[in-house]
């Protein structure tokens, strides 16, 4: 099989690398571990083929939020993000398209207050 050239990240090359996480089973890759690096994946993916790309800083703080949904799928009581990792989006010179991305997470429930609390918005923004 061709492997498409990974040289920029375009939304075909992100479906490919998502497809390939689902179907193959990585060896040393617990099924939760996969799990993490294909929300690591479309994190990055989501914020670097739209017009106007993430800095580093906000996309370590959407790939850390992105853990964290992932984390508290699993867990019993819903976690927040720690003060450290909401500093990545409180220094980002992206803080609009971070809102932005925060709020289409929650587009289908609506943004609501907890849910701002967990993200951090109201420290950062």
């Amino acid at each position: 099989e061709q492997l498409p050239d990974f040289g920029k990240l375009t939304q075909e090359k992100a479906d490919y690398v998502a497809e390939k996480l689902t179907e193959v089973k990585i060896k040393g890759l617990s099924p939760i571990d996969q799990a993490r690096l294909l929300s690591i994946v479309g994190s990055i993916s989501a914020s670097q083929i739209k017009d106007q790309p993430l800095d580093s800083m906000g996309i370590r703080y959407l790939i850390k939020l992105q853990l964290l949904e992932l984390e508290n799928k699993h867990a019993r009581a819903a976690a927040k993000l720690p003060y450290r990792e909401l500093n990545w989006a409180l220094h980002s010179n992206s803080q609009a398209i971070l809102l932005q991305l925060c709020l289409q997470r929650h587009a289908s429930s609506g943004l609501t207050w907890e849910s701002a609390r967990q993200m951090g918005i109201c420290i950062w923004l």
